[in-house]
């Protein structure tokens, strides 16, 4: 072969290299300038050690609700293991952040307005931040334990920081911004909406509502129905027990599961624009992979009604 046909084949040759290091390039310069115009502005901007911080405690007296806003930090919330304790135990960790070259007067007397409560039996309020923000202040960071006795209603509202909420509480509400949310076994009705962040929740004893941007859902039900909706992420549902209702999942871009033991009985609506919809239970004769963007079905006597929509993703109906 002459040299010039020699260069001419390896430069056809090196066409889908040099595509795949143009196409890297181009994705990672997108990552980049979402990451940076987009994903950092709602990260809280924390470099160094505080310029303050202190530990605030509260004993109040137990109310039927806790109403909690949050600014910035984690929230964990606990029942008191002895039942005869009737009260609401606060326990919040304050970190202050200064802007760069701020006065540090006042920052004692700032962070000693912070956690203000005010409320009565049906109802306590907790307000991190209760008072407006000084111009020096740049961050606040609480991070909150809770002791309440067993049935209290939780509703939290925060961002920057992730939600555990242990078992035993009654109804429960939390909205969060940058928040991974996990509630084990509560006592009533859950509601759970957050951005970039998952949910879990784990033996769900009544209705529960899960919405999710850029994060998945995990539920465990023993009662009730389920509707779990997200954007960006994928969806497993688990059916413990037969007093379960029904499911409505529906996930834009990632796939749907749903899993239930030997004796499952339910009937289904399954759809997908872009994906397959298996079934490890017999389906009208059949199992495996189902061929179809659509289809419905009856397994056992289809007491729980399922829902399942996504448009890109698979739908899997699986045996525990």
């Amino acid at each position: 072969m002459k040299p010039a046909r020699i260069e001419a084949s390896l430069s056809y040759a090196m066409i889908p290299y040099l595509r795949s290091l143009v196409n890297a390039a181009l994705i990672s310069g997108s990552v980049l300038l979402f990451s940076v115009h987009i994903l950092a502005p709602l990260f809280t901007p924390i470099v160094g050690p505080p310029d303050f911080s202190t530990t605030k405690s509260l004993s109040l007296p137990a109310a039927a609700k806790l109403r909690l806003v949050q600014t910035d930090g984690r929230i964990r919330v606990y029942t008191h293991s002895d039942p005869a304790v009737s009260s609401i135990a606060i326990e919040a960790s304050l970190k202050v952040y200064l802007n760069p070259g701020a006065d540090a007067s006042g920052i004692r007397d700032f962070a000693n307005s912070l956690v203000a409560s005010k409320g009565d039996s049906s109802e306590l309020a907790i307000q991190t931040e209760p008072a407006e923000r000084p111009e020096s202040v740049n961050t606040v960071l609480v991070d909150y334990v809770i002791h309440v006795p067993a049935g209290t209603d939780i509703d939290l509202t925060g961002s920057n920081g992730n939600v555990w909420i242990a078992q035993g509480c009654g109804d429960v509400s939390v909205r969060g911004n940058n928040t991974d949310i996990e509630i084990v076994n509560p006592g009533g009705i859950v509601l759970a909406n957050t951005v970039n962040g998952r949910i879990r929740l784990v033996e769900g004893r009544d209705d529960a509502v899960l919405d999710t941007e850029n994060g998945n859902i995990y539920a465990h039900m023993l009662n009730g129905t389920l509707d779990a909706r997200t954007t960006n992420g994928f969806i497993v549902a688990r059916i413990l027990d037969p007093a379960v209702k029904a499911f409505d999942l529906y996930s834009d871009n990632g796939g749907i599961t749903v899993v239930a033991g030997d004796d499952a009985s339910f009937s289904f609506k399954a759809k997908t624009n872009r994906g397959l919809i298996r079934s490890s239970f017999p389906v009208d004769g059949k199992t495996g992979i189902l061929e179809g963007k659509e289809l419905e079905g009856i397994v056992g006597d289809g007491r729980v009604q399922l829902n399942l929509t996504t448009l890109n993703g698979n739908i899997w109906l699986a045996r525990t």
